[in-house]
């Protein structure tokens, strides 16, 4: 049940609720839940063209390891959530765009063998390009609804520069 905790406000404006805490949970712990045996990673993954294979059935990935791309700059890669053997490229219907898409099908080897990640260890000599390519390169897309790609976000004017950027 919400509580409504203030008085409506006028001109159209809303009003606001507090909505309850709920704190029954607080005191467990955060449990990790075991790898898939299987996982289906779809190739569209935000409002930007879909990625397409670069992997082939049979190849053998590792966690984080790009498995899509698009020569295109409005998409994102798409990299591998589990460690193992690439088992089936598939076609299915996305419900949410009513299209035909394509996924890559990886059986986990259970050991979630990851790529190397290469760090940076002086982000402040990057230019733009290279940091909005490192942005891209990591598939980083926004939590929205749209799940649009960061790097779109963050492309400036030839004058500017980036001062600060969260992720």
């Amino acid at each position: 049940m919400i509580n409504n905790t203030l008085k409506p406000r006028y001109r159209g404006i809303p009003q606001w609720f507090k909505i309850p805490e709920r704190k029954l949970t607080a005191e467990y712990f955060i449990k990790t839940l075991p790898l898939p045996d299987r996982v289906i990673i779809p190739l569209h993954q935000h409002i930007g063209p879909p990625s397409h294979p670069i992997v082939k059935i049979g190849d053998m990935v590792l966690t984080g390891q790009k498995i899509g791309e698009s020569d295109e700059f409005r998409s994102v890669p798409v990299h591998s959530s589990v460690s193992g053997k690439v088992a089936d490229i598939i076609s299915f219907t996305d419900v949410a765009r009513n299209k035909e898409q394509q996924a890559i099908v990886i059986e986990s080897d259970g050991k979630d063998e990851w790529i190397d990640m290469q760090t940076i260890s002086d982000l402040e000599s990057l230019s733009n390009e290279q940091m909005i390519s490192k942005i891209r390169d990591a598939g980083i897309v926004g939590m929205g609804g749209a799940i649009y790609p960061a790097h779109l976000k963050l492309t400036l004017p030839k004058s500017g520069r980036l001062e600060t950027v969260i992720l």
